[in-house]
Formats: structure tokens, C-alpha cells, sequence
């Protein structure tokens, strides 16, 4: 499977921000729920599409974070007190598609790191980007689709 490579303009995302050492000690579900039950207070959505956002920190101690929201629009409305804003910068995608029933969540990794290890590109930035729209069924359904956004860069 050959992932589409797009260029993206910088996205405003609105949404609540977790930390740990590893993604393993992010509770992501934990923080999607409470995301949710503030989510209506977000008056600038572009989209109902939802983003959850993995960012790597490579300075030590190291960190994880962990950003779940959605897309808004520049100047329009106000962040809500218990959000942050989050402006990813304009780049190149590549974007896999993925369902659940192909290895939840983690089964696609393999697929993205052979795919950069063999293509004429290489990661630009050290996050990515899952998103979901009307295809994503709920986390425990196997017939559940999501993207994942990978920045990349064409190596010269």
C-alpha cells in the first residue's frame, strides 16, 4: 500500500494536551474522553474530523505528548481556558490509510517505517498525525478507518 503524498497548509488544532516518558504512559483513551465532554465548547471547528496528535521529544529527560482535538479556523473564537492551540506547520504528508482490523492501532508502523526506509523520502518532523472522520466506528471496532499523517521531506 502506497501512501498519498500531499502538501498541507499549516492546521490550527484546538484540543487538550497529555505527557508522559512513552506513548505507553499517555492514558489516550482517558484524555479522548475528557476531550469529548468539553469538545461542544470549541465554536470554531473547520470540520468535524477529530485529530490525535503524537509529538517526540528527543531532549532529555524525554518526553511524549500526546494532543487530541480538532481542526479550527484562524482568528475565529476563542480557545477555551482548559485547551491549548496547537499550529502544525505547512508541509508535506505522506498519509496511510488504515483499519483497526490490520493490527489496531500499531499494525501499521512496520508498513510506515519500510515504506520511508525504501522511498525517496525521510521524516521532516519527529510527530504524527492520526486522523479521524466518519469512517473511524469507535476504538473496538475492528471495521474502524483512520489516517495517519506523516510529515515527510523529499531527500536530496
Amino acid at each position: 500500500m502506497e501512501p498519498k503524498i500531499i502538501e498541507k497548509e499549516k492546521m490550527i488544532i484546538v484540543g487538550m494536551v497529555a505527557t508522559g516518558k512513552d506513548v505507553g504512559e499517555v492514558d489516550i483513551g482517558e484524555l479522548w474522553d475528557l476531550f469529548d465532554s468539553k469538545r461542544d465548547k470549541i465554536k470554531s471547528k473547520s470540520s468535524e474530523k477529530a485529530y490525535e496528535i503524537h509529538i517526540g521529544d528527543n531532549s532529555e529527560p524525554k518526553r511524549h505528548y500526546c494532543i487530541v482535538g480538532v481542526e479550527t479556523k484562524e482568528g475565529e473564537g476563542e480557545t477555551p481556558i482548559e485547551m491549548i492551540t496547537k499550529i502544525m506547520p505547512s508541509c508535506k504528508y505522506a498519509v496511510f490509510t488504515h483499519q483497526l482490523k490490520n493490527g489496531g492501532y500499531g499494525g501499521i508502523y512496520d508498513h510506515i517505517n519500510n515504506w520511508i526506509e525504501n522511498s525517496k523520502y525521510e521524516e521532516a518532523y519527529s510527530f504524527e498525525i492520526q486522523v479521524y472522520d466518519e469512517r473511524f466506528k469507535g476504538p473496538n471496532n475492528p471495521e474502524s478507518i483512520l489516517e495517519y499523517y506523516i510529515p515527510v521531506v523529499e531527500v536530496k
